[in-house]
């Protein structure tokens, strides 16, 4: 309101970024995607053109969330151009880390490869650290798709090593998650439980309840592969109830922002 009011409209459509940012944090996607679009209305106005990439790719990231990948496709791409087109590097990385998300959720795990590799290139020439592990995890990812399960184990370790080296402890958490899931494809179900268990106790420690309870999950199905069926049952109750008390939360949450 006061943005409108002194004229700043840069700043207005700062305000509606960051509406739609956290609308689709709490998953209300249409009112995110409006948000951004009448960020990017302004931006295109006023000339800001790193602005706009902003607003096209987090249009992308919403129409993902609600399925629409080709039209999260078109957003990216629109954004990538200008990133190009401005010499913004760490968006371009942005940009072709998220087009290869799209790809990956489309199954289209080939063109997924190719960009989350366009992406580590720049990551990787700007040391963005953070960035680095996190095309790693997504190229481990692509490859446990494919069945490749050592090249997945490899680059799941490259991102861990970097996550451990710059303490983030959310991705490292992570990185366990996912090495976990690679060693039970391969049948080193013991290797599969430690990491999971590693996991398990950073996610408790940081308080993330989802990351916690998909390592319940994770748990259990190592479990299952074990043939120790009550071990595995409990892991995947104990996931079942930290969900629903998870989801409490939020609508508690939800109604203290509302309010």
């Amino acid at each position: 309101m006061i943005r409108k009011e002194i004229g700043d409209r840069g700043g207005e459509a700062v305000c509606y970024g960051n509406l739609g940012t956290l609308y689709h944090f709490l998953g209300e996607y249409e009112k995110a995607e409006s948000s951004q679009k009448k960020a990017l209305t302004i931006r295109k106005e006023i000339g800001d053109r790193k602005g706009e990439a902003t607003s096209y790719t987090n249009l992308g990231a919403v129409c993902q969330s609600l399925g629409k990948y080709n039209k999260a496709e078109e957003y990216q791409k629109k954004a990538l151009v200008i990133t190009k087109e401005t010499g913004y590097r760490r968006g371009q990385a942005a940009c072709y880390e998220n087009i290869g998300n799209v790809h990956e959720s489309r199954g289209d795990f080939d063109k997924a490869e190719e960009y989350q590799k366009e992406a580590l290139v720049v990551r990787q020439e700007i040391g963005d650290r953070a960035g680095e592990a996190s095309c790693y995890g997504h190229l481990g990812t692509v490859y446990e798709s494919f069945g490749e399960y050592e090249k997945a184990e490899a680059y799941q370790n490259k991102a861990l090593v970097t996550r451990k080296e710059i303490n983030d402890r959310k991705g490292e958490a992570e990185s366990y998650r996912h090495l976990g899931s690679v060693c039970k494809s391969l049948g080193k179900y013991n290797k599969a439980e430690e990491y999971q268990k590693k996991a398990l106790v950073i996610t408790k420690e940081i308080g993330d309840r989802t990351g916690e309870a998909t390592c319940y999950n994770g748990l259990g199905d190592v479990y299952e592969s074990l043939g120790r069926y009550e071990k595995a049952e409990e892991h995947i109750n104990t996931r079942r109830l930290r969900s629903v008390k998870k989801s409490l939360t939020e609508q508690t949450k939800l109604h203290v922002i509302v309010a």
